[in-house]
């Protein structure tokens, strides 16, 4: 898309935003669908994930996870924002490797794990966001549970776990926030394009000043 395309907006207020339509693939240069001079909800906060449970069994004792668990003085550890993912043992013959974001995350409870006291099994309320991508979600055979915090170590793992009660439940997709376009003027041959098909294929851009 070129400057020239959106330069003839005739209207007493300015334009501030352009609906572009993007070629998923890279291939073929943006195309100016709509202008408008305002979009509202677009800078909202999204609607906070709902709650779960969590229990992470078989975390080990030496881990920093279980350290900071353990350290602390409060009743209820918050370990904030993090990520959990699940991958093969062996990546070269099993996959493949599926991720979880994990929301304002707190430990409710702890418990050395029945049978193993080199072991500790940790229960979490979170909010649960898989990451979607393209892919079989078939999980290795021998899966390693590994989790980051920011909190404790946000470069690298700072705890993992055998297995996790709870994480593999139906749960519905986050809510979508809408926006609405104020003073929108539709481009050229998509006038008559639905609207529905527009907002699947389009973005949003702050046009230059």
């Amino acid at each position: 898309m070129r400057d020239e395309e959106h330069v003839g907006w005739e209207r007493d207020f300015p334009v501030r935003y352009l609906l572009v339509r993007e070629d998923i693939e890279g291939e073929e240069e943006g195309e100016l669908w709509g202008r408008c001079a305002e979009v509202e909800g677009l800078f909202m906060d999204a609607p906070p994930l709902p709650r779960e449970v969590l229990t992470l069994r078989g975390c080990p004792r030496e881990s920093l996870l279980v350290h900071a668990v353990a350290d602390s003085a409060e009743p209820v550890r918050l370990l904030g924002d993090g990520m959990l993912s699940i991958e093969p043992v062996d990546p070269s013959n099993d996959g493949p490797a599926r991720f979880w974001d994990l929301e304002d995350t707190a430990v409710l409870a702890q418990w050395p794990t029945p049978g193993d006291p080199g072991r500790v099994d940790i229960v979490v309320g979170t909010g649960v966001r898989e990451d979607y991508y393209w892919g079989c979600k078939r999980l290795p055979s021998s899966p390693r549970f590994d989790l980051w915090f920011s909190s404790i170590r946000g470069d690298s793992p700072g705890g993992s776990c055998r297995s996790i009660d709870g994480l593999f439940t139906p749960r519905p997709r986050r809510p979508t926030q809408p926006v609405h376009l104020i003073g929108c003027e539709r481009e050229g041959r998509h006038r008559r394009t639905p609207v529905r098909e527009a907002a699947a294929s389009a973005r949003l851009c702050c046009a230059g000043r």
